[in-house]
């Protein structure tokens, strides 16, 4: 575990879900209660393509929907990064926005948050 400006604790996960490790963390999700993960920091971007209509940002969308349940508080708003559009783009600005809510919430006056050039989306 890291710690950020003020001694709070800060973990950082990336995760790839596909069938059975997306179905294992959903199932774990689905069984914590109210207040389980009470004031918890959280920010979650999905990737997916837009043209498998039947299960586009599904998982993100119940990963974001459960850890609000349990009492996460969300950095950002749910990020949706679409294979079948500007993937880079929408990444690289998610990404600069993850960086800026981090550098408000907890600071560090070392690092400066990246911005995204106009036209780069």
């Amino acid at each position: 575990m890291q710690r950020a400006a003020g001694d709070v604790p800060l973990r950082s996960h990336s995760r790839t879900l596909y069938h059975d490790d997306a179905a294992e963390f959903v199932a774990w999700l689905e069984g914590l209660g109210p207040g389980a993960l009470a004031g918890l920091p959280y920010a979650v971007l999905g990737v997916g393509d837009r043209n498998w209509a039947a299960t586009y940002q599904r998982i993100p969308t119940v990963v974001d929907e459960r850890l609000a349940a349990a009492g996460g508080l969300p950095l950002l708003a749910l990020g949706a990064a679409d294979a079948s559009g500007n993937l880079a783009g929408t990444v690289d600005r998610w990404s600069a926005d993850l960086w800026s809510a981090l550098l408000e919430r907890y600071g560090d006056s070392h690092v400066e948050a990246p911005s995204v050039e106009p036209g780069e989306d």
